[in-house]
């Protein structure tokens, strides 16, 4: 959490406190993509190299945060979104309810129950353990060939929270997380697009308390996660004409949309029309003379 805090405080000064809140915990994920493939390829995948290299990165953010003297604490953050919240109608705090709830109600049940849907447990689960048992992701003798050959992005992170924890109940973080970050995304585009602030709040209201999302939020399934960074890359290209240096949202969506593609196939459906939307963006900023 310090070192998510410590990512923020960097990305701040460079793009709003909305996006910056968004990205920070998009860039850790793919931090952990890239400290995960790194690991399997010298064959040391396991609990000891993946807990060392995690704190290892944490504390070369943290450390690079207060030589810039970036580090600063949250009490702000947390005094500006309860006057935000104050500021808001009835509809707009309805919907702040309403996701506060969805949120708190998945977080205990998440907690309070292991892993035990079908899809956790004949494909996430039982692929993580054998790439932990093997030290390395790569092919095992399986009757369920989809463990072999789907992109294993958010599965790392999974990983990383069963042997930093020690208990598969704490793996629906990954999921619990993506909830809020995609739900603030849709939030953040829609306010970017120039609707309210309470017309957007009902917009990420329904999308956190639709039946999927919900049913979804606290198991160790994938689409959620795919959704927060295609939702984050929608959010990036909207805020373009929102600052001077509009280049550096522009620039983060075809990250985004590869780190949706490495988390699941499936999501280059929804992120390569954002990234078209990126380019025509960027285009439009500097026509041919």
């Amino acid at each position: 959490s310090s070192a998510l805090w410590a990512t923020y405080c960097l990305l701040v000064p460079h793009l709003s406190i909305r996006l910056s809140l968004l990205l920070a915990p998009c860039l850790w994920t793919s931090a952990i993509i890239v400290i995960s493939e790194i690991l399997s390829a010298i064959g040391v995948y396991r609990r000891p190299w993946l807990i060392a290299l995690l704190w290892v990165a944490s504390a070369i953010v943290i450390v690079v945060a207060r030589a810039r003297r970036r580090l600063a604490g949250p009490q702000h953050l947390a005094q500006l979104a309860l006057t935000k919240a104050r500021e808001q109608n009835i509809a707009g705090k309805l919907a702040l309810a309403a996701m506060s709830a969805v949120a708190l109600v998945t977080a205990i049940t998440g907690a309070a129950v292991a892993p035990n849907n079908i899809d956790s447990l004949s494909y996430h689960l039982p692929r993580i353990m054998q790439w932990l048992q093997n030290g390395r992701v790569g092919g095992f003798e399986t009757p369920y060939v989809a463990q072999l050959y789907l992109p294993p992005g958010a599965e790392f992170s999974d990983a990383l929270l069963l042997v930093s924890t020690g208990t598969d109940r704490a793996m629906f973080i990954t999921q619990w997380i993506s909830l809020l970050i995609a739900t603030g995304a849709v939030i953040v585009a829609c306010r970017n697009l120039g609707v309210s602030s309470w017309a957007s709040l009902t917009a990420g209201a329904l999308f956190i308390t639709s039946p999927l999302v919900i049913g979804e939020a606290s198991t160790t399934q994938t689409d959620l996660c795919a959704t927060a960074f295609v939702s984050v890359a929608l959010a990036c290209v909207t805020a373009t004409g929102k600052r001077p240096d509009w280049w550096l949202p522009t620039a983060l969506v075809p990250w985004l949309a590869a780190a949706a593609f490495a988390v699941k196939p499936t999501a280059a459906l929804f992120a390569v029309p954002v990234v078209v939307w990126a380019v025509i963006v960027a285009a439009r900023q500097h026509p041919r003379r």
